[in-house]
């Protein structure tokens, strides 16, 4: 559930800003030029922590989904798993995406110029 977690970290961001402005206001400190920034500044440096802290625990939690996934393959040897780049083959063509352009090939020697009007898709009257 990142949504929620992300939620939760931007939460607790704004409320540790929340906090310190509020606590620096009942220490005496009344010009908001100075409380505010402060303030700014301690809830980016909660939000950098509670950030690294969820990349710990996201690497950590990978890191032992890995170890388990390949425990089971191992296990069962007449799977097979594609390599990284039988999964993405690129055909090297354009025009693949259903838009307009970059599906036609040119032929050896072509050039714009020696195109006729048809092959370039024109159609003014001339």
């Amino acid at each position: 559930m990142p949504r929620l977690q992300v939620s939760l970290i931007l939460l607790l961001t704004g409320l540790s800003g929340f906090l310190i402005s509020y606590s620096l206001l009942h220490l005496g400190v009344s010009w908001m030029w100075l409380r505010y920034p402060v303030a700014i500044m301690v809830a980016y440096c909660v939000f950098l922590l509670l950030l690294r802290l969820w990349l710990y625990y996201q690497g950590r939690r990978d890191s032992v989904l890995n170890v388990d996934i390949d425990a089971s393959f191992a296990h069962n040897s007449f799977v097979e798993t594609p390599s990284h780049s039988e999964v993405f083959k690129f055909s090297g063509r354009g025009g693949d995406a259903g838009g307009g352009g970059a599906g036609g090939s040119w032929e050896e020697g072509a050039t714009p110029s020696s195109m006729s009007v048809s092959d370039a898709g024109s159609t003014s009257g001339v």
